[in-house]
């Protein structure tokens, strides 16, 4: 079994986006925050310098689920964008694509 510690990663969402990311830190637990899985939890002090953290355990290589969080960004902007990712107890498998990662994916208005 492996486990995941997240600090963040920001997808579509029903209602307005925000345009700044929201519980950076999960402070308030997974609000502001996709997270499609009872496989992932909120810990505290395990995060960077004791905070709390997304936490995803795992024991099938064959699973994979995002964490999410929406934001509307505007046209043509500069952005910086950083996360901090904890592992422990990873095993390789025969794919690179079990591994944690962190990704930024861009859609239009009608999602495209």
């Amino acid at each position: 079994m492996g486990a995941v510690w997240m600090a963040a990663h920001p997808c579509l969402s029903d209602g307005p986006l925000p345009t700044v990311p929201v519980n950076m830190g999960f402070e308030e637990g997974k609000k502001g925050w996709q997270v499609p899985s009872a496989l992932w939890r909120i810990e505290e002090g395990t995060g960077r310098n004791g905070s709390k953290c997304l936490v995803w355990e795992n024991s099938d290589p064959g699973r994979f689920h995002y964490s999410r969080q929406a934001l509307a960004l505007e046209a043509g902007g500069v952005y910086r964008y950083g996360v901090w990712i904890k592992t422990e107890s990873m095993v390789s498998g025969d794919k690179l694509w079990p591994w944690p990662r962190v990704s930024l994916e861009f859609f239009d208005a009608e999602g495209k």
